[in-house]
């Protein structure tokens, strides 16, 4: 507190001041706010304890990291491990009928069977290809055969067809081992077939 000097008259000290008497009330007044600010910090540290608490036990309650990872690993392998739904194998020969009369491979392709039917489609090119020669050949032979009366219009008939023999032959084989053949594919989950398991250059590459 601030006093004033003594009074030389008297020898006795003045009376407070009234700066020093207000600041007294002032602090008076504070004492209940004081109170009442510590009583709420008590209860905001009481709310953090019971938080902290809480935690606590979902802590201890939930199942540890590692344990959750494991599960969902575990479920995850189970839905990869599920069973394909099995394809029709009435519907792969009737794809393999047609339209792999004109684009063999197509029942091995709806079976799974990828290896297979890129086999069979090389196959049918192949026989598109001669037959292409074939009908190419023949074609000349007519034109020539219309304008001369020699023998070379007739080995040009021969070759012709040959060529168009052989595509055929292609073409058939094609087809029929795709027709024959996709309901094994669809079976075994498109497994390829044993004449094209272990090969890596049947015709082309």
């Amino acid at each position: 507190m601030i006093l004033s000097a003594p009074s030389p008259a008297s020898g006795r000290p003045p009376p407070p001041a009234p700066a020093v008497l207000r600041a007294l009330f002032l602090a008076g007044l504070g004492m209940p706010f004081c109170g009442c600010s510590s009583f709420l910090s008590f209860q905001h540290f009481e709310t953090i304890d019971r938080q902290l608490v809480w935690a606590a036990q979902r802590s201890v309650s939930a199942p540890p990291r590692p344990a959750l990872d494991q599960r969902r690993r575990r479920d995850r392998q189970e839905e990869e491990a599920e069973p394909a739904p099995q394809k029709s194998v009435v519907l792969g020969v009737l794809l393999a009928f047609f339209p792999g009369i004109i684009v063999p491979g197509v029942g091995h392709y709806y079976a799974g069977d990828t290896k297979t039917a890129k086999r069979l489609f090389e196959m049918g090119e192949w026989g598109y290809l001669f037959a292409a020669i074939g009908g190419g050949v023949g074609t000349g032979a007519y034109f020539l055969d219309k304008s001369q009366d020699n023998f070379l219009p007739i080995g040009l008939y021969v070759a012709a067809g040959g060529m168009g023999t052989v595509g055929a032959a292609f073409l058939l084989t094609a087809w029929i081992c795709d027709m024959v053949d996709t309901p094994r594919a669809i079976r075994t989950g498109g497994e390829p077939w044993n004449f094209f398991k272990d090969d890596e250059d049947f015709l082309t590459d």
